[in-house]
């Protein structure tokens, strides 16, 4: 990527170059002089992905009769205990837009179900809080072996009632017998 100074050199020196160019822009560029001097002065075609953090264009943009668009695509798949959704519409907008020469907008929806559920309760806490990401052991079958243990050491806290998996450890950590007695065998 060309830093800031260079960039600005190369569009004025090569004014013809980016007639038919398309740009393309994230929301923190949508309302910078820079996204518009390529715009209006170059006349590029762009696109702007446009998010919550242009709470203005992005209210408008979300005002847009979306439930009258016609459906362009839609794609679904299954895998990795995960369903996802995506569909595309776009729009024609009118002069009104925040940001100067643009015509139409394009509605991109991505959900995901069921796969924040699995992360959350078992990979994110092995992660976090059994620092697996980090472990040294690393050859043969000793990590599934590892893995093997942290799994029951989960269920066994959240059967009893551990919201907090972090703090379930240091609890029995402190006390030989409490294990036992979490798993009912004291």
């Amino acid at each position: 990527m060309l830093p800031q100074w260079r960039t600005q050199q190369v569009l004025h020196e090569r004014p013809r170059e980016l007639a038919d160019a398309v740009v393309t822009f994230d929301a923190p560029h949508s309302q910078s002089a820079h996204a518009r001097f390529l715009v209006e002065e170059k006349k590029a075609h762009h696109i702007a992905v446009i998010k919550g953090n242009q709470p203005l264009l992005h209210q408008y943009l979300k005002q847009l009769p979306w439930r009258d668009v016609p459906l362009l695509g839609k794609a679904r798949a299954t895998a990795h205990g995960r369903d996802e959704i995506r569909r595309i519409k776009t729009a024609t907008v009118a002069r009104g837009l925040a940001f100067p020469h643009s015509a139409q907008a394009v509605q991109i929806v991505h959900r995901v179900r069921e796969h924040w559920g699995i992360e959350i309760k078992i990979h994110r806490v092995r992660d976090t809080t059994f620092a697996e990401d980090t472990s040294h052991v690393r050859t043969g079958t000793a990590p599934r072996a590892m893995a093997t243990l942290r799994n029951p050491a989960i269920r066994a806290l959240r059967l009893t009632g551990c919201d907090n998996i972090a703090a379930g450890p240091r609890k029995h950590g402190r006390d030989a017998t409490r294990p036992l007695a979490t798993l009912g065998t004291t």
